[in-house]
Parts: structure tokens; C-alpha cells; sequence
């Protein structure tokens, strides 16, 4: 089992060193995150007296390990009773916990995400809330390098985005294959960029974008793949 420590670090690895566009239909929301925001992500409000385990007192007293898994499940039995509220209590923390863990994943493996909205007096923990909207894509940004990069994507609008990708493809009279509309949506994706056939053209700037090995291999596979269509250059 992992520790509140590593729980803390790892959340604060993914949440904190970017920022976070979600896309729902008609509105973009951003969010920005601290790690002083972290302990309330973990469930840290529900102990001991309103405020002692968040903001800045919660992210220190996890820091120096002034609260631990066991102290978790001590101040759960102190402050309610009767028992089945408190395994309610230790249930929905660890649930908390548990989800924080599989951020990452999240975001890479899920073809469907959704928004709930948060009713007043009622934890978001709980799915049966009345409203919610689909996700259509979310775009990370690096604080210290504004580098932009889509990590999830909802099936339908990838369907929509390889549509369009065909349609202009067709219109500039190159071959609309399955593989190179896929690899095009990965650059899409990749640079939160919708990349005309022009820009798809521009080799020096398209190799531009990268900021590493790994984008450089995509781009320079693509560019291998865009050479020997009629209208690559």
C-alpha cells in the first residue's frame, strides 16, 4: 500500500506541473492546480476539525508525515460514530486515494470521460449526481514551457477530426487512407495543432515542433509516410 507521502508526490506530479484545458460541448474550462489544493483532492477535509488536514497545513502535515494511513483511520474513529459511518467514512477516503493513483492512465486509456457537476452539500465522489457532460478532449500545458499537448480525445470527435482530415486530403487531391489519416491525427494531437496540408508540407517547421527524440521519430516517420503521397513534398 502506498503511503499519503507518495500519494501526495505522485498527484503532484501530474496535476501540478501543468495546466489543464478540459473541453466540454461549448465551453472550455481551465484548470490550474498547487499542491496545496492536493490534500483536499485526497479527502484530507473529513479529518479531525474543518481545515486542519488542507491548504497549506494539510500539504506540510503530509510533507513531514505528521499524518499517516494509520493516523487516517484514527481520527475516522474519533471524530464519527456510529461504526457504519465510520467505515462509510474510511471507504470513500480510500476510494479517493485509490482514484488519485490512476490519474495518469486515466487520461491515455478511457474512450469516455465525463464532468460532474457538484451539487451543493454533496461530495463529486458519488456518481449518481443529476448533471453531467461528456468530455470532448483535454489539452495539458507545461507551466514552465507552455509546451501543449492532447492526452485524451473522446471517440466520436476523434471520428469527426478523421473526417475533416479526409475531406481536406481529398480536396488538395492526395490518397485518404486509413493510415495516414490516423498518422495525421496523431500530429494533430500530439502538437494541439489541426495541421493543414500546407503546414503538413513545411518539413523544416513540422520538425520544429519537436522537443524531444521520441516527437522527432513521429514527425520524421510522417514526413517518410507524407513523401510518397501525390501533393507531399
Amino acid at each position: 500500500m502506498r503511503t499519503l507521502l507518495q500519494i501526495f508526490r505522485d498527484t503532484k506530479e501530474v496535476l501540478c506541473r501543468y495546466d489543464y484545458y478540459i473541453y466540454i460541448q461549448k465551453h472550455i474550462l481551465h484548470l490550474t492546480n498547487s499542491e496545496i489544493k492536493i490534500p483536499h483532492l485526497m479527502g484530507m477535509q473529513y479529518l479531525g476539525k474543518p481545515g486542519r488536514f488542507t491548504g497549506d497545513s494539510g500539504a506540510y502535515a503530509i510533507k513531514k508525515q505528521r499524518i499517516t494511513m494509520q493516523s487516517v483511520e484514527k481520527l475516522v474513529r474519533k471524530y464519527y460514530k456510529p461504526e457504519e459511518k465510520q467505515r462509510r467514512m474510511l471507504e470513500m477516503i480510500h476510494r479517493k486515494l485509490d482514484n488519485l493513483g490512476e490519474l495518469e492512465e486515466m487520461f491515455s486509456s478511457y474512450s469516455r470521460l465525463y464532468l460532474y457537476e457538484k451539487e451543493q452539500g454533496r461530495d463529486s465522489f458519488f456518481r449518481d449526481l443529476p448533471h453531467c457532460y461528456e468530455i470532448i478532449k483535454i489539452v495539458r500545458e507545461s507551466k514552465d514551457t507552455k509546451y501543449k499537448e492532447v492526452i485524451y480525445q473522446s471517440k466520436e470527435a476523434e471520428k469527426r477530426e478523421m473526417v475533416g482530415i479526409e475531406k481536406m486530403l481529398l480536396a488538395a487531391g492526395i490518397q485518404a487512407d486509413e493510415n495516414l489519416t490516423k498518422f495525421i491525427l496523431r500530429l494533430n494531437k500530439k502538437f494541439d495543432a489541426y495541421h493543414t496540408v500546407d503546414m503538413l508540407n513545411d518539413n523544416e517547421a513540422m520538425l520544429g515542433k519537436c522537443v524531444d527524440k521520441r516527437e522527432k521519430k513521429l514527425v520524421a516517420d510522417f514526413l517518410a509516410l507524407w513523401t510518397g503521397k501525390e501533393g507531399g513534398v
